[in-house]
């Protein structure tokens, strides 16, 4: 294909890039006008705010949890939470540095290799320390904490 060919190609192309936006901009509008469209948009606010809403009282039950747990130690604080356990490694990373180059230099380059905490874990007397950070997780299914008729009945909503 020579070049005169391929612009008269990218030309046509272009050209009905731009006829299909126009149209979909043309529907948008109407529809934005629409009883519609209004009813979609009111509808798509009141999904933003809902989702706000759920990511605050999800981010207030972690943090519930995660104190209640400090408390009790209970990993089953109530039903639909249950606390796991992640292992964080503790170190200061000069320390581990000059640790590892004289006992365990095949885990040293320049500085300490990319993966050389799972190998550093394993060896023993390594400058280093372990906490358990819990890290609660909730059910997606928390029907069970809706009064009955609030099962059923659909959230009143501005849309």
């Amino acid at each position: 294909m020579d070049l005169k060919q391929s612009l008269k190609t990218l030309a046509m192309a272009r050209r009905t890039e731009e006829i299909i936006s126009n149209h979909i901009a043309d529907i948008q509008t109407m529809l934005q006008n629409s009883p519609a469209g209004q009813a979609l948009m009111g509808f798509k606010r009141d999904l933003a705010a809902a989702k706000d809403t759920t990511t605050t009282a999800e981010a207030a039950v972690r943090t519930t949890a995660k104190d209640q747990y400090f408390v009790d130690l209970n990993k089953a604080p109530a039903p639909g939470v249950r606390i796991n356990l992640h292992r964080e490694v503790d170190h200061d990373p000069a320390q581990l540095l000059a640790w590892c180059k004289v006992n365990a230099p095949t885990l040293v380059e320049e500085s300490l290799k990319k993966d050389f905490l799972k190998a550093v874990v394993t060896l023993p007397f390594a400058p280093i320390s372990f906490r358990y950070e819990p890290q609660p997780q909730i059910a997606a299914d928390l029907s069970q904490y809706l009064a009955g008729e609030e099962k059923q009945k659909e959230p009143e909503t501005n849309g």
